[in-house]
C-alpha cells in the first residue's frame, strides 16, 4: 500500500468532465436544517442510543 502512495503522491486529478444528473421523486418532502454534515453528525452522536433526546437523561 505504501507503494500506491509513492506513486500517487506528486499526481493531482484533472478537472471533472463527466455530465451529472440529480434525480429525486416528484412528492419530496425536504426540510432545510441549519448546520452541516459534521453538525448533524455531533448531534446524532450525543443522542442516547435508542432513541429520545440527550437533553431528556
Amino acid at each position: 500500500m505504501s507503494r500506491y502512495g509513492e506513486l500517487i503522491l506528486d499526481r493531482s486529478p484533472g478537472a471533472f468532465t463527466a455530465p451529472v444528473l440529480l434525480v429525486r421523486p416528484a412528492e419530496s418532502y425536504v426540510r432545510e436544517m441549519p448546520g452541516n454534515d459534521f453538525t448533524l453528525l455531533e448531534e446524532w452522536l450525543a443522542a442516547p442510543p435508542g432513541g429520545g433526546s440527550a437533553a431528556s437523561t
